[in-house]
């Protein structure tokens, strides 16, 4: 359990992705979406997340798959 609100979602893939948007959803509260910001591919993926309000929230990160 953490402690404090989290700073950053991070993903790690077996092969280079890109990530596109984070969705974050809390019970009771509207849906966040976080566009990240354009970069090259990579094995893990970040990006900056806004001040959340307490509370459990589940993550669903969407990326381009970069595999040839």
């Amino acid at each position: 359990m953490m402690q404090g609100a989290a700073e950053r979602f991070s993903a790690t893939f077996p092969h280079p992705m890109i990530l596109k948007t984070v969705k974050l959803t809390a019970e009771g509260q509207a849906p966040i979406v976080v566009t990240a910001p354009a970069v090259p591919a990579a094995a893990t993926v970040s990006v900056a997340l806004p001040r959340l309000a307490p509370g459990t929230y589940a993550a669903l990160g969407f990326c381009e798959n970069q595999r040839t």
